[in-house]
């Protein structure tokens, strides 16, 4: 009872926040061509933080302008296509929906599918077009707005090619990390307005890295939660702990203690960014451990399996951030490295584990023995495939 009371709880906040930001997503780019636009983004953050914090200099409306004109036919694809997909997600996962209307569930699927695959490509077309310059905060932002775009568009693909193969748990976890890329948009948005109001001194570049840092851990392990809701408790191999924790722990330390070295040699005084990607580590692994914990007094084999996969992977992002920096140096300076693996590094870590759990918990068909010319072939994905391991 009180993991469906969750489930539909989270539905409908999500719900609210799909309906409100789609229509400012598909509005948004029409003043580019001249149209009159309401300007529903542009109306709600100047309400919030005052119109020449949210349109004057150092916001995304001023120095986003010029670039956002000569892109404007992709822009207004990508916005389009993205908050109508953003739409039809909700839907998606309404299991009341999808149980009823299950021949409708498969056509918006289809549609859906789509869109991600519009947006996601313009939003490339974009990003080539611009490059790590011409992107509102820089080459930081610009990496991660790669990830979005790959790993929204890869898992949406994915999603499509497990429901053929029946894979419906893997299906359902695939579609709800595409979901929660496609909602980094409207979260992001939410954050403005939070760190706006709650610090006038803040710019919004500041607060749109300040956000992005967070929604680099909180995005796939939103996708990491739905996934554990979908999934039904069952027996599965858990690994012990021993030497690959060790071996993990160990890393996520050195790691630790090299990006601190480097940080007090290239870069120098801490700052909020600094402060804020470092809570945000120790506020999800500690949930993660809390997490792997409860799984472990419980009787769900599969859940305490999943958790600690997900627990290891996420210890090991500082050995990631630590390489992702270096290598980002390579063009960038050592600041601007600094945070794009800060944008990248969690959610890449997160993403790994997830993958891994889906390889392990993928579901082996088993050959029918129906005779030829049976309905067997019709309509594949149709219904829900065997129960997982």
């Amino acid at each position: 009872m009180r993991r469906t009371f969750t489930g539909k709880a989270t539905w409908l906040a999500l719900a609210i926040v799909c309906v409100v930001y789609a229509p400012m997503a598909i509005e948004y780019m029409w003043t580019f061509f001249g149209m009159r636009s309401p300007q529903l983004w542009i109306s709600a953050f100047s309400q919030v933080v005052g119109e020449s914090r949210a349109t004057g200099p150092g916001s995304v409306e001023h120095e986003q302008a010029a670039a956002y004109a000569a892109n404007r036919i992709a822009l207004l694809l990508h916005t389009t296509t993205g908050g109508l997909a953003i739409l039809l997600a909700i839907a998606q996962f309404s299991t009341r929906l999808r149980a009823r209307h299950l021949v409708l569930h498969r056509a918006t699927g289809r549609v859906f599918a789509g869109l991600v695959l519009i947006s996601m490509i313009t939003s490339m077309i974009y990003l080539v077009r611009v490059g790590p310059a011409g992107t509102f905060d820089g080459p930081a932002f610009h990496l991660q707005l790669w990830f979005l775009a790959i790993g929204t568009l890869a898992a949406t693909i994915a999603a499509v090619v497990a429901i053929r193969a029946r894979q419906l748990w893997m299906h359902q976890s695939l579609m709800a990390y595409a979901f929660a890329l496609l909602l980094t948009a409207p979260l992001l948005r939410v954050q403005y307005m939070l760190y706006g109001a709650l610090d006038p001194a803040y710019s919004q570049e500041l607060t749109n890295m300040m956000g992005a840092i967070v929604l680099g851990f909180a995005a796939v392990t939103g996708a990491i939660l739905a996934s554990r809701h979908f999934s039904t408790p069952g027996k599965a191999p858990v690994a012990a702990v021993g030497r690959i924790d060790q071996v993990a722990w160990a890393s996520s330390l050195l790691g630790t203690g090299m990006i601190v070295a480097l940080h007090h040699r290239w870069i120098g005084d801490v700052t909020i960014l600094t402060a804020t990607l470092v809570a945000s580590f120790v506020v999800f692994l500690g949930g993660f451990v809390l997490a792997e914990n409860i799984a472990g007094r419980g009787t769900d084999q599969r859940a305490l399996a999943d958790w600690r996969i997900h627990r290891r992977a996420l210890t090991l992002a500082p050995p990631m951030f630590l390489a992702l920096w270096l290598v980002y140096s390579i063009p960038f300076t050592a600041l601007e490295a600094f945070h794009g693996a800060a944008l990248t590094a969690p959610p890449a870590v997160l993403t790994v584990g997830l993958v891994v759990v889906l390889a392990q918990r993928r579901v082996s068909r088993r050959p029918s023995h129906r005779r030829a010319g049976s309905d067997s072939s019709v309509a594949v994905g149709a219904q829900p495939g065997p129960r997982n391991r």
